[in-house]
């Protein structure tokens, strides 16, 4: 008797079951009917950043903005382009920006968050950002709040963007739900802003702490006191 050894192997992604990989990790997926000079509120989750969903608290909502300031301290998301926020981008031509504040609708303070579920690369040790934030980013997998370590620091204009990463090699080859959090606090009358970028699972693990989290760097004060005031943050015209 005869046996017959069958192979299979994996070029590239793969696909177990009915698990999708991640998409649109660097939010470079806007649809092209969107004008990357527009300046737009209400704008359709799916065109802008498809593959993810967005929560104002814990409200899926399936709008969001397009270099959209808003100068309340209502919660609001937003995609950032590099031709009017070369700032807000740290990588290729757009970035999105999740930020906590009032849910006016029930009068209550909230977080915001993007989300996307999807497989962790088989092979995959850490997952690493560029971000800058002013209050308290968290990252979350299926819901346990993951440990982000600073990696590296660069100017980006008025701004100081970090890069983060955290170990998820205990995630690696099923599915799971990512979620980034724009924590705020009401006790300081300030809603809080967190810009994300160029998200990539890597094979790499993460090294030693470099560092504590929750500095907010002076220049982003300054750049989100201007864009409020008509100065080097508002949108190139």
């Amino acid at each position: 008797m005869y046996k017959i050894v069958l192979t299979l192997a994996c070029v590239g992604q793969c696909h177990w079951g009915n698990s999708a990989t991640f998409r649109n990790l660097g939010f470079e997926e806007v649809s092209s009917s969107i004008d990357p000079n527009s300046i737009a509120f209400g704008v359709p989750a799916a065109s802008a950043v498809p593959y993810w969903r967005i929560f104002i608290g814990s409200n899926e909502v399936d709008y969001t903005s397009f270099n959209f300031v808003r100068l309340s301290l209502a919660a609001y998301t937003s995609v950032y382009s590099n031709q009017q926020f070369p700032d807000a981008v740290f990588e290729g031509q757009f970035s999105f920006a999740i930020y906590s504040g009032n849910d006016y609708v029930h009068s209550t303070w909230v977080d915001t968050a993007i989300a996307q579920t999807g497989l962790v690369p088989l092979e995959s040790k850490s997952i690493t950002l560029k971000t800058f934030y002013t209050g308290e980013l968290r990252l979350l997998l299926d819901g346990q709040s993951l440990s982000l370590t600073i990696l590296d620091r660069s100017n980006n204009g008025l701004l100081t963007v970090l890069t983060l990463g955290a170990d998820i090699s205990a995630f690696a080859g099923r599915e799971h739900e990512l979620r980034f959090v724009a924590h705020g606090f009401e006790d300081t009358g300030q809603g809080r802003l967190a810009l994300l970028d160029d998200i990539t699972f890597s094979s790499q693990p993460i090294p030693e702490p470099a560092g504590l989290l929750g500095i907010a760097a002076l220049g982003g004060i300054l750049w989100i006191r201007r864009r409020r005031r008509g100065g080097m943050g508002r949108p190139k015209t």
